[in-house]
């Protein structure tokens, strides 16, 4: 399916605000890019979904790990028009 340009634009923007809120470290920050039922599958620590189990993986995760990220994005496919 091809990708319209707003769409990779909005797209590459959530991925940069996630990877923001990661380094930043701040939960409410990630949590505001999920969905209610949002679901995270972290390497080492077990799947969590829904707002309120996202925020307590997160805290978590944040007290645990300290994540150093850079990302570079090198292709958006979209999956479904949803």
């Amino acid at each position: 399916m091809t990708v319209s340009s707003p769409d990779t634009e909005a797209i590459s923007t959530v991925l940069h605000a996630y990877g923001a809120a990661l380094k930043a470290r701040n939960v409410e920050e990630v949590l505001a890019l999920y969905t209610t039922d949002g679901v995270i599958m972290p390497p080492h620590f077990p799947a969590s979904a829904g707002l309120n189990s996202l925020r307590a993986s997160y805290t978590r995760i944040f007290s645990t790990i300290e994540l150093v990220i850079t990302f570079q994005i090198e292709e958006i496919v979209m999956m479904s028009p949803e």
